[in-house]
């Protein structure tokens, strides 16, 4: 616990913390879990077919 609290004291960690959370904000992100696959968003638990049509695709695209 105590390197927990350290850690989020930490000003540099505090920051690359609120840039990723401004970065999953302005991917619209609601909530976790989020997965990025080829660039679109999945969120939320999502069953193992789900991601494999998402690969899918994103391979497709390439």
């Amino acid at each position: 616990m105590d390197r927990f609290d350290a850690d989020r004291q930490d000003p540099k960690l505090r920051k690359a913390v609120q840039r990723d959370f401004g970065f999953g904000q302005a991917l619209g992100v609601p909530g976790t879990p989020a997965f990025l696959v080829g660039g679109a968003p999945l969120f939320g638990a999502q069953p193992y077919d789900v991601f494999e049509r998402a690969i899918d695709q994103a391979r497709k695209g390439q």
